[in-house]
């Protein structure tokens, strides 16, 4: 997996866990001011297509990205096509679950 693939799962990833963070204890509060400038600055690194992907699977309440083990993955629990797992190799590319629809990526 090049860099530029690994950063951009690395801000997915934080991209979530901001918006989990604001979720939770907070139910009637906006995120923190902090928090929202993160986001922003986060937002802005991630190719447009990427975001508004991202965006409609939050918007869904569903898991916007999740890592594959075992040929598993871990928004949906299905078994993803060991075709898929070998062409996920080969690019090292950030892809989207057949099942789900959820960004998915092999963990190192």
């Amino acid at each position: 997996m090049n860099n530029t693939n690994r950063l951009l799962i690395k801000d997915l990833q934080e991209l979530h866990n901001l918006f989990n963070a604001s979720d939770k204890g907070r139910s009637n509060q906006a995120a923190s001011p902090q928090s929202n400038r993160k986001a922003g600055l986060i937002r802005k690194r991630i190719p447009q297509p990427v975001l508004n992907h991202f965006d409609r699977m939050m918007l869904r309440g569903k898991k916007p990205i999740a890592s594959v083990r075992h040929a598993v993955c871990g928004a949906c629990h299905l078994q993803i096509p060991k075709s898929h797992i070998l062409q996920m190799h080969k690019s090292g590319e950030l892809n989207v679950c057949d099942n789900c629809g959820t960004f998915i990526f092999l963990e190192d």
